[in-house]
């Protein structure tokens, strides 16, 4: 279930009219409509069944480093959480969905898509070419980012972010996927590195 229908039903928990048969006023005013919502002040419901849960709710890694020193050599793959995994964050931290013990990107397995991002500060080695930083989520089907930048750019931040969908006990769900991080055209060096990946779910990883 999105955020925004959440926020839908919040809306409506506490408007229904428990004392006349739980009926809603119509928006242009009126006498008032049959509603198969009911709210006990508690549990918001539809044809008795509860639709909104407390615990169905956003689950979130952020984790920022900052005055690093990371080279991303031109041309070669880096799994981005080993990569990571190695220093002293400056707040947060990888877990739960960037998994240390296997240098993967995991999931909830839930018909729940998962928003992600990264954002990098660093430095390429110099500005003789055009070049870009791209990171693939190896095992899916084609997920990769790019972002390109010109010959005159040598101090950098460049944010990569996207949704991944996912599937109850699909592929993503049951396998995760290595980030691999690779510069092209030019080393790179990562000073500060943000990572965030949240998902909305009541269950857990």
């Amino acid at each position: 279930m999105a955020t925004y229908t959440l926020k839908l039903f919040k809306a409506l928990s506490g408007l229904l009219s428990t004392g006349d048969n739980n009926k809603l006023l119509k928006a242009s005013g009126g006498s008032a409509v049959p509603s198969l919502l009911t709210d006990d002040g508690t549990t918001l419901k539809y044809n008795s069944k509860a639709i909104l849960n407390e615990d169905y709710n956003r689950k979130k890694s952020e984790v920022y480093y900052s005055g690093q020193s990371v080279p991303i050599t031109d041309g070669t793959s880096y799994n981005l959480i080993n990569l990571l995994k190695v220093l002293t964050p400056t707040t947060g931290a990888l877990s739960p969905f960037f998994v240390v013990a296997d240098n993967k990107l995991h999931v909830i397995n839930d018909n729940s898509s998962l928003l992600f991002k990264l954002n990098i500060t660093g430095n390429w080695s110099s500005a003789a070419s055009a070049r870009y930083l791209q990171l693939d989520f190896a095992g899916t089907n084609g997920n990769r980012l790019v972002a390109n930048r010109t010959q005159t750019t040598t101090g950098d931040t460049i944010t990569l972010a996207t949704f991944l969908s996912v599937d109850k006990d699909g592929n993503l769900a049951t396998n995760g996927c290595d980030l691999l991080l690779k510069a092209v055209g030019g080393n790179f060096t990562i000073t500060n590195a943000l990572l965030v990946a949240e998902q909305v779910s009541s269950k857990s990883l």
